[in-house]
């Protein structure tokens, strides 16, 4: 998005006709459940996530996406800050798939990786 404006520049800090980069924020949520933005799939029915269940195999989680942003999404339905979703692979799951967790991010998960 291009803007344009005039505003006093007293100590000359910018030049005219200079372009700035700057951030607009338009709005602001209530604390919300957010996931990396690449555990977000898409099917016919909307977005979804693989949810990982207890026994380690995966299903399919819809969940209603606010906005992706920077990499991240938020979630406004779907998910529960406790439950666990794969975060890459997901091209080489089905429901009912059983994961692996691989032994690096188990550790990092427990806060022992080195």
């Amino acid at each position: 998005m291009q803007l344009k404006a005039r505003f006093a520049n007293p100590q000359h800090k910018l030049w005219p006709g200079q372009y700035v980069n700057i951030n607009l924020q338009m709005s602001e949520h209530t604390p919300s459940l957010t996931v990396p933005a690449a555990a977000i799939q898409r099917n016919q029915e909307g977005t979804y996530v693989y949810l990982v269940k207890a026994d380690n195999t995966v299903a399919l989680q819809p969940v209603k996406v606010v906005r992706i942003q920077d990499g991240v999404a938020i979630i406004s339905d779907g998910l529960e800050q406790s439950q666990r979703i794969v975060l890459d692979g997901q091209y080489k799951l089905a429901p009912g798939s059983s994961i692996v967790e691989s032994k690096a991010k188990a550790d990092a998960a427990k806060g022992s990786a080195k």
